[in-house]
């Protein structure tokens, strides 16, 4: 009984003496914010932001070379040396997997993109240097008849403001709605709010 009694006095002082030492403290502790101090907690989504393609290469395969031998090289060869160039600030390759509508092959077997913001310096200073002469001579030897097209992004072109209608985005389940105008109205002629 004795051993028992010692076991739970130790016990009790292991969990009630860490704050005893804290009261005995000269040292102030942090105040603690009460529950209902709390309004609102906020959650904010990180975004990544990427650039815009703007040279695609389109090409298929020349006879006698291998998918998985061209892959080999785009992964180990073809990908690090574009992406090493400080004017490239974005480069994929695609491979046509199949069409969507219709029947047959797709035209192209592969698709590059890149992101270049300074394409004319970019084919000014680094077509002729030695990375991507060296490349590019490489890709000649697999692509059939490569087509390098240069491409800008048609953007949206937004309707004047319409007085007194309030548009708000949410991010409800990653949803955007329009809600009502000035008074707080809504409905199908004012974009009722998605879901509802």
């Amino acid at each position: 009984m004795r051993r028992f009694l010692t076991a739970a006095v130790a016990a009790t002082a292991a969990f009630v003496l860490p704050a005893c030492v804290s009261i005995a403290s000269k040292t102030e502790l942090p105040a603690v914010p009460a529950a209902a101090e709390v309004a609102a907690i906020e959650i904010v989504k990180e975004v990544k932001v990427t650039s815009t393609p703007n040279l695609f290469i389109l090409y298929t395969l020349k006879e006698g070379v291998t998918p998985d031998a061209f892959d080999a090289w785009v992964r180990t060869t073809d990908q690090s040396a574009m992406r090493s160039l400080t004017r490239v600030q974005e480069f994929r390759t695609y491979r046509a997997e199949r069409l969507m509508m219709g029947e047959g092959a797709p035209g192209t077997a592969h698709v590059e993109a890149f992101a270049i913001p300074d394409l004319e310096a970019f084919v000014a200073e680094d077509m002729g240097g030695p990375s991507v002469q060296t490349v590019m001579g490489a890709l000649m030897g697999f692509a059939e008849a490569p087509q390098f097209i240069v491409v800008s992004e048609v953007n949206q072109v937004l309707p004047p403001s319409t007085p007194g209608l309030k548009v708000r985005a949410s991010g409800v389940a990653g949803q955007t709605a329009l809600f009502g105008d000035d008074t707080g109205q809504s409905g199908p002629a004012l974009g009722k709010p998605l879901g509802q």
